[in-house]
Formats: structure tokens, C-alpha cells, sequence
């Protein structure tokens, strides 16, 4: 509309100037939604349809998005998770008891699959028993083993456990720093003994493995 010239007067409302296709701001902006909404309506039905027909395409877009955009999925599972969490809960109940028999043998077949996880899932379980926490996972206690090359920490024989240098029954953690690789035989002479004082009672007592052990832990 050039300067200086008055708006018409709009078809729809006489009293209120013309904004576009002689009508009124209200109610042209009313317009373009119902257009809109018109489209979008039209455009949803004809999702829904072809998803009815071809359930087996719908289902792998959907598995290719969620592999491209892990991160979204997780963020929006765990979002309904803690806002749904009575629903959740009872779901995922629900499942287990479906699932039971399934469940059990994936499990058994994890575990012989994975003994690294499985010692440090045990050792977690002890630490919160204990009142204490878990801070070292599989890779952290492979790399603590290396430290002491794949031998054990008290007498140099073949590596076989984890121990805790202080034990998690006298307040010991398990972060990586309180690991030690050890033989079946020394872990279970040490038990839940001050570490110093069990091992210089021991013939195979080494002042240089102690002062290795002091220097590599904290």
C-alpha cells in the first residue's frame, strides 16, 4: 500500500481497515491456519495410511533414526522414566516375569561371556554392602593387573583375582587405586587382614614388592 493512502475498508469486518485478500488482520491470520491445519490433516492421514500398509518400512526408518540419534532416545527414555516412574516400574516387572526364563539364560550366557564385568559388578555390590562405593569398572582393573605385570602383587605367581589392598570390611574402597592383582592363594590367606602386616609374616615377603605395591596405590 503506497504512503500516504488510507486502507480500504476490510469485507469481513467494515469497521476494521484491509490487510490481505480483502480481509482484516484477525481474520486473514485465521485464514492461513485453517489452511494450514487443512494441510497438515490431510498430510497425517496419508502417514497413517501408508504406515497401516507397510508396517515392516515404518518399523525400519524407526530403527534407523534411533541408531543414528542414540543420544536423543536415551534423553527422552530417561525423561518419561523418572516422570512416569510408578508406570515404568511396574512395566518393566511386567516384563521380567514374561520374559523370566529368557532373561536367566541371556544372563548365564553374559557372565561366561564377560568375568571381567561379572568380578566388578560383584565388587560393587560389596562396596555398597560395606557402606562404601564403586568407582573402578573391567578396563581400570585389566590396567591394574598391567601395572604389576599379570602377576600377583605378594609373591609374583600367576594372576588370578582382584583384592582389595584394604579390604572393603575395614573401609576400603574400590576404586582403582585399592587394586591389586593377586593368586587364588594369597587372596584368600589375606581376607580382611592389614595388608603390611599379613605380608611380612609370609615366606615369600619381598621388601622390593612392598615398596612397588606403596608407591602404585594410594
Amino acid at each position: 500500500m503506497p504512503k500516504g493512502k488510507e486502507r480500504p475498508n476490510a469485507t469481513c469486518h467494515p469497521s476494521r481497515p484491509h490487510y490481505a485478500h480483502g480481509l482484516c488482520r484477525a481474520c486473514d491470520h485465521k485464514r492461513r491456519y485453517d489452511e494450514k491445519y487443512k494441510f497438515n490433516a490431510e498430510y497425517k492421514n496419508k502417514v497413517k495410511a501408508w504406515v497401516k500398509k507397510n508396517p515392516d518400512k515404518r518399523r525400519a526408518i524407526v530403527n534407523r533414526w534411533k541408531s543414528k540419534n542414540l543420544d536423543k532416545v536415551r534423553a527422552k527414555s530417561k525423561r518419561w522414566y523418572w516422570k512416569h516412574l510408578d508406570i515404568a516400574r511396574r512395566l518393566i516387572r511386567e516384563s521380567y516375569q514374561k520374559h523370566r526364563t529368557q532373561r536367566l539364560e541371556y544372563s548365564k550366557k553374559y557372565s561366561k561371556s564377560h568375568p571381567g564385568q561379572n568380578r566388578a559388578s560383584a565388587a560393587k555390590r560389596r562396596a555398597q554392602k560395606h557402606g562404601g562405593h564403586s568407582t573402578s569398572n573391567p578396563v581400570q582393573r585389566e590396567w591394574r593387573a598391567m601395572i604389576f605385570g599379570y602377576q600377583c602383587a605378594y609373591c609374583g605367581g600367576k594372576y588370578e583375582h582382584i583384592d582389595h589392598l584394604i579390604a572393603l570390611a575395614r573401609g576400603g574402597d574400590d576404586s582403582p587405586g585399592n587394586l591389586v592383582p593377586a593368586c587364588e592363594r594369597c587372596n584368600q590367606s589375606k581376607k580382611v587382614s592389614n595388608w603390611k602386616e599379613w605380608y611380612r609374616k609370609q615366606e615369600f615377603y619381598s621388601y622390593k614388592r612392598e615398596k612397588f605395591i606403596e608407591d602404585n596405590c594410594s
